[in-house]
């Protein structure tokens, strides 16, 4: 009957002890869960602020040749908002003497605090030898204009 009961006993701490592993696996699988929720809600809110703080700029260039540089002129205005900041590159292309076309690039920033129009004035070198082929301004979208109000 001792040996009996023992048995018993043990069976009955053995399924004690794995349904309090199948809880705990429970709980940490919920908390795992929660966590999760909670970041990606952090994740999808940040990026509803970014594209609620995205404008719409309008941008010209101008660039020719000072000396041995390049001169290059942008414009930047947005009708959204006053205070706005934003990225773009700059991508200078000149030909070396072997007609082969380089391009470098210069990553630049603008920021205003009211209405007017931002005007850049950037100086570029050239690689000795080279001959300027074009200037361009490259923006993504995302970080072209952002409202800081």
């Amino acid at each position: 009957m001792l040996k009996v009961l023992l048995i018993i006993l043990t069976l009955t701490s053995a399924n004690a002890l794995a349904q309090q592993h199948v809880i705990r696996d429970w709980l940490i699988e919920k908390e795992w869960e929660q966590e999760n929720k909670i970041r990606t809600e952090k994740k999808a809110y940040k990026e509803a602020v970014r594209l609620a703080n995205m404008c719409e700029a309008d941008g010209s260039i101008t660039y020719g040749m000072v000396e041995e540089k390049v001169e290059v002129k942008t414009e930047i205005n947005n009708l959204y908002c006053g205070p706005s900041s934003g990225k773009y590159t700059v991508v200078v292309k000149a030909v070396n003497p072997a007609g082969t076309v380089e391009s470098k690039d210069h990553k630049e920033a603008w920021s205003r605090e009211d209405n007017a129009t931002v005007i850049n004035t950037h100086f570029y070198d050239l690689k000795a030898d080279t001959t300027l082929v074009s200037v361009e301004v490259v923006a993504k979208e995302e970080n072209f204009c952002t409202c800081l109000r």
